[in-house]
């Protein structure tokens, strides 16, 4: 039997009898036949039926049947044939795909497509990090040479302004914020009461370091000279980045404390404060003359002797 495929659904072994009586033997001849031949079912259909089978029935693993009831057992053994044929295909498809993937899945090919896949990603993650790292230092790089520009910019602007003086027109990036005072030459601020480095120095706003502080006072010289403004900014300039505002922020700070003053010249100009130690002849410490009456020598004024009673 095939199906509407072409498919082979099964076979059907048929055998006729037109007999007055019924057999046994019958049986068993149509079971060896089933068995060479590799029937799905054996069918018997015979006019005289055993006892005790009125239209069809199996018998010993024989189906056994009138000839009226041949065509409709025939029907639903081929529907029966039919639908377990599918029923198999179904199950060796899904058996097989099953089998092809569980094989997939533990073999070579799997293990060599995720372990590249994997290497593949972690190769792209260590190029993104090393890019990162990279980056950063051209980064780092670029600030500071951005800073150094900026800073020799503002040193050469101020060179022209203090050749030009006041026709040279203010830059705003290069001045200082609005609402602060600049100072003038040998002005000085008012010493503030605290002694932090980092505190806020002038009017600028802007905070200073110790380093920078440090820095500047060592550029002045220990006799009091004077060093211009310019001559310092391209001296610190060689030594570590700031900027205009950090600088004039030092500058104000030191000034406050009392550790330098502001002078005149080309830019302004800063010096040391020296020590006074106001120092007399007498002994070598400070007095002062009294502005009463001198003492006379021997120790204080006479007293005037009274008479005696």
């Amino acid at each position: 039997m095939y199906s509407a495929s072409g498919a082979e659904c099964g076979t059907i072994l048929w055998e006729s009898k037109r007999t007055q009586g019924w057999s046994e033997g019958w049986l068993e001849k149509l079971r060896d036949d089933q068995r060479a031949i590799g029937a799905a079912c054996a069918i018997i259909v015979t006019q005289a039926l055993p006892p005790g089978v009125k239209s069809f029935a199996v018998v010993d693993g024989v189906w056994v049947c009138g000839w009226s009831y041949a065509s409709a057992l025939a029907t639903a053994l081929r529907m029966g044939m039919h639908d377990l044929h599918q029923a198999r295909r179904t199950t060796e498809g899904r058996d097989t795909e099953m089998h092809l993937l569980y094989d997939y899945l533990i073999g070579h090919e799997f293990r060599n497509r995720i372990t590249g896949v994997i290497e593949s990603m972690v190769s792209l993650q260590e190029q993104l990090q090393h890019e990162q790292r990279a980056f950063t230092r051209i980064w780092k790089k670029r600030g500071t040479m951005l800073t150094r520009a900026i800073t020799q910019i503002g040193s050469v602007y101020g060179d022209l302004e203090g050749i030009v003086g006041s026709e040279l027109a203010e830059l705003a990036p290069l001045a200082l914020p609005s609402g602060t005072r600049a100072l003038g030459a040998g002005e000085q601020d008012e010493p503030g009461d605290g002694d932090d480095d980092g505190e806020d120095a002038g009017d600028t706003g802007v905070t200073t370091s110790p380093e920078l502080e440090c820095a500047l006072l060592a550029l002045l010289p220990a006799d009091g000279s004077a060093v211009g403004n310019v001559t310092l900014r391209r001296s610190l300039a060689t030594q570590m980045d700031f900027g205009e505002l950090e600088f004039l922020a030092a500058r104000r700070l030191l000034i406050a404390r009392g550790r330098v003053k502001g002078g005149r010249g080309r830019g302004g100009s800063l010096s040391r404060v020296l020590p006074t130690t106001g120092r007399g002849k007498a002994g070598g410490h400070a007095f002062r003359r009294s502005r009463g009456k001198p003492r006379r020598r021997g120790g204080g004024a006479a007293r005037r002797a009274e008479p005696g009673p």
